[in-house]
């Protein structure tokens, strides 16, 4: 407990320190042409590393385009989903089986008893 209470008290004897300096430290004034030299790095820097794909998206010139890349998609996806709900239940009850069979599960009720129930 002794050696806890040392290091808390160290920390904050080094806290202290540190606040002291600062309170002691010299203002450093800089003319308005350096802010305006800062800023317009700060600028181009921001303009040359922006990726190009940013850059379009922000200009909304493939924004439109991904749009409808995105709808062709989902068109495409549901037909496929509504296409292959043309599955015969008899497809559907041996896929079924077949799994029963390979995860040895006994006692499954086909769909035509579950139906009926």
């Amino acid at each position: 407990m002794d050696n806890i209470n040392n290091r808390k008290k160290k920390i904050e004897d080094e806290v202290q320190k540190t606040l002291r300096n600062l309170d002691h430290l010299e203002d450093i004034h800089a003319d308005a042409s350096f802010f305006a030299a800062v800023q317009e790095r700060i600028n181009s820097t921001e303009a040359d590393q922006a990726p190009w794909l940013y850059r379009m998206l922000v200009g909304y010139r493939l924004a439109p385009a991904i749009l409808a890349v995105f709808i062709v998609l989902n068109v495409v996806t549901a037909f496929f989903v509504v296409s292959g709900q043309d599955d015969s239940a008899y497809e559907r009850q041996t896929s079924i089986e077949a799994v029963a069979s390979d995860y040895l599960i006994s006692g499954l009720s086909t769909l035509s008893e579950l139906d009926s129930e």
